[in-house]
Order: C-alpha cells, then structure tokens, then sequence
C-alpha cells in the first residue's frame, strides 16, 4: 500500500501537462508507444522512486532493471546530506555572508555586509570601486535580486545602502570571467559546478557540470532557466545542454547559436584543485556543490550548495554513461547510502 500511496503522492503533486509533455518527449527519443511509456514512469515511480521528471532525464525509457538500479534518486541525495553534513556548520551553505567569512580565501573579491557595518563603513569600502554585484544574502535557485551596478560620483551612497540593509541583500565586487567563458554567454558569469564528498577529513571530486545563461540572464541557474551540461575529464562538453525550462536538449547555444560540442573549461585542474582544497576546509560539510567562475587570473569560488543537483550529472542526453552514479558515491563512502 505504500508504494500506491507514493505513486498517488508523485502524480498528484506534480503537473499531468508536464508529465506528458516528458512522455512525449521519450517517444521522439525511443519511438515507443506513449501508453507503454506511462505505465513504465508508473513502474519507476513505485520501485525506483523516480518521478516522471526523471524517468526522461536519466533516459529510463532506455534502461533495464539492473542499470536502472544504479541510479542516485532525490531520496538518496536528500539521505546522503543527512549522512554527511553536520547541522552545526550546514548553515554555511544556505548564509552566503557566513559563506563568504568562512571562505575568504578562496572567493578571490571583497564584500560588504551591511547588516553589520554602517554607513561610514560603507562609504569606505566604496573607495576605488567601480562594479559591483548586489546578491541576496540567502537564496537559492538564482530567486531573489542579482544585478550589476555602477558605483561613481552620482550614486546616491545612503540610499544605496538602505536598500541594502532594508532588502537583505549584500554588495561584493563583480566577478570578471576569462573571455573564454564569456564566450558562452556575455550577460552572466557561467560557472563550473563541482561536487565533493569528505570521507575521513579527505575530499573527493565526484563530478563536474557546465552551467550558463541564456537571453539576457545575470544568473547560470538551471531553475532560473539556464542551462547545463556534463564535462568529461578534460573539462570538455561531451554532448549537447539541457534545459530544465523546456525539456529540450541543444547543440547550439539557444541565444548566441555557438556551437557548445567540444568546448573546453580553460583551467580546468586548477577548478577542481580549488574545490578539493575547500572541500577539506571543514570536514563537517561532507557534500557539497561548488559554483566555481574562472577569470583572467585563475578560478574562483561563486558560492557553495548543499544537496547538489542529482539529477545533471545523470541527463542521459548530456553525460555518455549509461549507468548512473549511486555505486560511485556508495564506493567512497564505504556504506551503503540507505532510503
């Protein structure tokens, strides 16, 4: 009864336009029939846990039961945190202020907090700044306001800073990234996101993502709109991006039309150099999504994430593997990861 009671639950929770939209996106793929391909999401749904998001994402449509099996699911990432993240210092991942004190040495920029300093203060810290970016100090997702702003002899300082201090939102100096990766898109900082796992205070580089804008977007957020893709060893892109918004797979970038096949992170060993050496910073925080920029003078840290997105780095029409990473993340723990 209690697999019926999650299949109800995973239905009626999400949208049937949505799902079918995805059913008919696993036709086009595989060309089976789409009343065979909705009761195989409803099998995924009862014994795999996987929702009909997933089931097209992680290319279910294409996959036996073994294979299948070795998927990481929302409910091993969400149980997989729990095993690994003290609470004590999780706050860390969610307080992009705290995040910044603590990491100081690897966000290479200055940034002013004003829910602790005051408007004198302020005025100092603006000294010689031109550019900065506004972000809030705690978000997800890309929500919330991110923008880049001019700083000269006509910005109003005291208002500046009431917006700050009213709105919950922070300045810090604005990331300029290497031409290269500008390349993919101009309007926002596409970062590299990759995931480590601590085991015994030794991190580990589990995988690694591609993110960007798209259009006019200051954010590279999927749930924003962007898009992703996976990297191989390289730092290369392997196949095409994915859109979270439309369900659709592209080759060529939607705005710019770049063609993004075999485009190559400049300074990629030195990305995740940076994020092992983070990683070990604090122990406690055992997994964890590093959004890296990489700018003229090396990688730099945007942000940290806890539950990393489970799902990129298993998209089927991103990644050339045909298992998923469960056993990988399984391995490094030494235990099983248990739901």
């Amino acid at each position: 009864m209690g697999k019926i009671r999650n299949l109800f639950r995973r239905i009626g929770s999400g949208s049937f336009k949505r799902m079918f939209h995805c059913i008919d996106l696993v036709h086009k793929e595989t060309g089976k029939n789409k009343l065979l391909i909705f009761i195989d999401m409803c099998i995924c749904i009862l014994f795999y846990n996987v929702g009909y998001l997933d089931y097209h994402i992680f290319g279910f449509g294409q996959r036996n039961k073994q294979e299948r099996k070795t998927y990481l699911t929302y409910n091993h990432n969400t149980a997989l945190f729990k095993m690994v993240d003290d609470p004590e210092v999780s706050y860390l991942l969610k307080d992009k202020l705290a995040f910044n004190n603590k990491y100081k040495k690897y966000i290479g920029r200055d940034f002013f907090d004003p829910s602790v300093s005051s408007l004198i203060e302020f005025k100092d810290f603006l000294k010689n700044k031109q550019k900065l970016f506004i972000k809030p100090a705690t978000s997800f997702g890309g929500l919330g306001e991110y923008k880049a702003i001019t700083v000269d002899e006509n910005t109003d300082v005291e208002a500046l800073y009431n917006h700050l201090k009213q709105n919950k939102v922070f300045v810090e100096d604005l990331i300029v990234q290497h031409p290269k990766m500008s390349t993919l898109s101009s309007k926002s900082i596409n970062t590299v996101r990759i995931v480590t796992l601590v085991v015994d205070n030794k991190a580990h580089f589990m995988y690694s993502i591609l993110r960007m804008g798209i259009g006019d977007m200051s954010v590279d957020n999927s749930s924003s709109g962007g898009i992703n893709t996976c990297l191989d060893e390289n730092g290369c892109i392997i196949k095409a991006c994915f859109s979270d918004k439309t369900g659709l797979y592209y080759t060529n970038h939607p705005t710019s039309g770049m063609y993004l096949v075999g485009f190559e992170v400049p300074m990629y060993k030195e990305v995740i150099d940076l994020c092992l050496k983070a990683a070990e910073e604090e122990p406690r925080l055992g997994y964890v999504g590093w959004d890296v920029a990489i700018t003229p003078d090396g990688p730099i840290i945007v942000e940290a994430n806890d539950l990393p997105g489970y799902d990129m780095p298993q998209n089927h029409g991103t990644s050339n593997k045909t298992v998923g990473m469960l056993p990988d993340f399984e391995r490094i723990l030494g235990r099983k990861i248990k739901v």
